[in-house]
């Protein structure tokens, strides 16, 4: 099932988008980052309040993201 977000929740999820691509983007390939972010956003389709459905999309996919660029790199995740 396909989230659906209003527009204005939408634009906050792509800048998000963004801004993983360009913390992680050097060390995990960009296609993986938004798979990652929509598979967080799948994870929540049924949130009751959606006003921080971004950030919290955001918050689930860097923290995953650290893990997989910390094994890919040998160092330490990042804190979230």
């Amino acid at each position: 099932m396909e989230a659906k977000l209003p527009s204005e929740l939408h634009t906050q999820f792509e800048h998000f988008n963004q801004q993983l691509v360009a913390e992680f983007g050097d060390r995990v390939p960009s296609e993986k980052i938004v798979q990652c972010a929509h598979r967080k956003l799948e994870d929540l389709h049924d949130a009751r309040v959606l006003t921080f459905l971004p950030l919290l999309v955001y918050r689930y996919a860097r923290e995953e993201l650290s893990e997989i660029a910390s094994a890919t790199t040998g160092t330490t995740a990042l804190a979230a």
